[in-house]
């Protein structure tokens, strides 16, 4: 169950982050500067947010923030795909920033938590990472194929699959 969640988020991620600068370029108009900026943005949110992530965890547990955290990327994604300015880009990037903030540490959790044994936590998370990663191989090109037929077709599709694991999680 878990290694599937993890899964259909990297793919989810993969399909639109590697083509997200040209996106924003192309689509807003934005220079490099401010795409820097929009990026810093989204640093800034993450670093901000990953403070106040442990509390939540320990409260309501690590399904539940991951589920919000796929929400959380989903809702950014959404954003960008209807962005006309920096302001709403700059929102998207905040969502976005967010939703690795409370991935991260919920991911920690995760893992050890459904492996029981102690001695095996390390052989846990790289089996998990192993999962990931192969989920992501094919998502880039992907990606740029959706991207060749319509730049909205990766982030879309994307979207589609952060909903879908909130949906699974919750």
């Amino acid at each position: 169950y878990l290694h599937l969640v993890l899964s259909v988020d990297r793919a989810g991620w993969m399909f639109w982050l590697p083509i997200l600068n040209p996106f924003i370029k192309i689509n807003l108009n934005l220079s490099e500067d401010m795409i820097g900026l929009a990026n810093t943005v989204m640093n800034v949110a993450s670093i901000a947010v990953l403070p106040l992530t442990s509390k939540p965890i320990n409260k309501y547990g690590w399904v539940k923030v991951l589920a919000l955290s796929e929400l959380f990327g989903a809702l950014g994604v959404l954003l960008i795909v209807i962005a006309k300015d920096f302001i709403t880009l700059s929102t998207a990037m905040v969502f976005i920033g967010t939703s690795i903030a409370l991935w991260i540490p919920a991911f920690n959790v995760a893992v050890p938590s459904v492996v029981g044994v102690k001695d095996e936590v390390g052989r846990a998370y790289g089996r998990a990472n192993i999962f990931r990663g192969i989920s992501s191989i094919p998502t880039p090109w992907l990606g740029g194929v959706l991207y060749s037929i319509s730049p909205t077709y990766p982030l879309i599709t994307g979207l589609t699959l952060l909903m879908l694991n909130t949906v699974v999680l919750l």
